[in-house]
């Protein structure tokens, strides 16, 4: 930082330096021109008058180009190691003995799965009964309802006349529906012969070609020329002989008619109902049922023999011994409840070695591209402007400064020297940021601050500008 502020300053004095020295110096000679000094009094105040001051300008200059920064990294290790632990295969099984007992059983037949055991025993297979004699069955009648005698009905005549009602019908229409009715009538076409006398000119025209000769007293002297003419064509005409139309015919007028609602009749009406006869009711009840006679039934005696069977309730298993087998397994960590370390350790590799690209943009730096216009101030006393005339005016100089001609070449060198130290200031600012992030430090710093006491000396007055890195 200390070597980035030294460079900094010794630029600026370097070149405000240079551009002090050889401004008096080239101001007696050709090149004053390049600093605004002339010898004359009145080409300096013109050349005053003549100059446009204008500020540097500054712009953003790539300083370096986009790249890409590759990263190395190591490939990094892990320590595993070695467990084992015992999975069973087949858990430890004991010996069980066998569970059994006997059965028996009683049967006259063969039993499936059981062995006779020799033993038998008589037992009664159908127990006997003693006759029955034959018992008779016995009814008796039995009254369910005594029922009840008829009593005729009490009866009253009653006579009723005919009655008559008047209905009124409306007249009744019937619509008939009768359609068109259409006649063909043929007509044959009309053709006339010429016909012309014999003994003149005179023609006629007749439709029957044979029109003289059929004895036709009006024909003699008449002979057929053989030209004929067709008068009207053969047509068939449709005649219309009655057109489609709704008729409404009449059934039956209007009229009004004496209908009978009913004949006149006797009327029984009935004073008393009576009752009809309803014989008493029995039923045949058996006191005593039938039963036939019954044979005796002697007894029935059969063998049973005595059968047995082994039945297991719980067979006999051997004893199993545990088997199982060791598994392996190489892990950083445990790898869980049973698992014993071995005390076996080895390396391995967690990652393999790899490479970052990072993509680092475009560095550019604010930097002035023209060190713009310096008016220069040029100081000519009243009297000794009132007492020059014009062609002294002319050849008026200014006071001596006391540097001469010989010192152009320092100065150059001073301003060259200045140049190179900012230049260099600005190199090692960047790679001290490595990305172009102070890439104003020069302007702004140890620059900013040294040019801006030059800019209050009067030679050098400007206007300031405001610049944003």
């Amino acid at each position: 930082m200390v070597l980035l502020k030294a460079s900094g300053a010794l630029g600026v004095v370097a070149l405000s330096a240079g551009m002090l020295v050889a401004a008096p110096a080239a101001a007696g000679t050709g090149a004053g021109a390049a600093f605004g000094l002339s010898s004359s009094v009145g080409v300096a105040a013109m050349a005053a008058q003549k100059c446009v001051g204008a500020a540097p300008t500054y712009a953003d200059v790539m300083v370096r180009p986009a790249w890409t920064e590759r990263i190395e990294h190591e490939a990094t290790w892990v320590t595993q190691a070695l467990y084992t632990r015992w999975v069973v295969d087949q858990e430890y099984r004991p010996a069980v003995p066998e569970v059994a007992h006997d059965e028996f059983e009683w049967s006259a037949e063969p039993l499936a799965g059981w062995t006779a055991t020799g033993e038998s025993r008589r037992v009664l297979v159908r127990p006997g009964a003693p006759a029955v004699p034959e018992v008779p069955a016995v009814t008796e009648e039995r009254l369910v309802h005594p029922g009840q005698p008829y009593v005729p009905p009490t009866v009253e005549l009653i006579r009723h006349d005919a009655q008559w009602t008047t209905v009124h019908h409306e007249a009744v229409y019937e619509t008939v529906h009768h359609p068109a009715v259409y006649e063909t009538i043929h007509h044959d076409a009309v053709i006339q012969y010429e016909f012309r006398q014999k003994n003149g000119n005179i023609t006629r025209w007749e439709t029957d070609p044979d029109w003289n000769a059929q004895g036709n007293p009006n024909s003699i002297g008449w002979e057929a020329t053989g030209v004929s003419e067709v008068v009207k064509e053969a047509w068939d005409e449709e005649k219309l002989v009655t057109a489609a139309w709704d008729e409404e015919v009449l059934v039956s007028p209007a009229r009004d008619e004496q209908v009978l609602v009913k004949d006149a009749w006797v009327e029984e009406v009935v004073i008393d109902p009576g009752q009809e006869e309803i014989p008493p009711t029995y039923e045949t009840v058996v006191v005593t049922p039938y039963q036939p006679a019954v044979p005796e039934v002697p007894e029935e005696w059969g063998v049973e023999l005595e059968y047995t069977r082994r039945v297991i309730t719980q067979e006999a298993l051997p004893e199993v011994p545990e088997a199982g087998h060791a598994e392996e397994v190489w892990s950083a960590e445990s790898p869980g409840e049973g698992w014993e370390a071995t005390g076996e350790t080895r390396q391995v590799e967690d990652r393999p070695a790899w490479t970052d690209e990072i993509a680092q943009p475009a560095v550019f730096e604010n930097q002035m591209v023209h060190p713009g216009v310096v008016c220069p101030a040029v100081a000519v006393s009243s009297t000794a402007a009132a007492a020059a005339t014009p062609a002294k005016a002319a050849t008026a100089s200014l006071p001596s400064t006391g540097v001469g001609e010989g010192l152009l070449p320092v100065a150059g060198l001073a301003v060259a020297a200045g140049t190179a130290l900012l230049a260099f200031r600005a190199w090692v600012a960047r790679i001290a940021d490595g990305r172009g992030r102070h890439r104003g430090g020069v302007s702004r710093g140890a620059l900013a601050s040294t040019t801006g006491e030059l800019t209050r000396w009067r030679p050098f007055r400007r206007r300031a500008h405001r610049r944003t890195a």
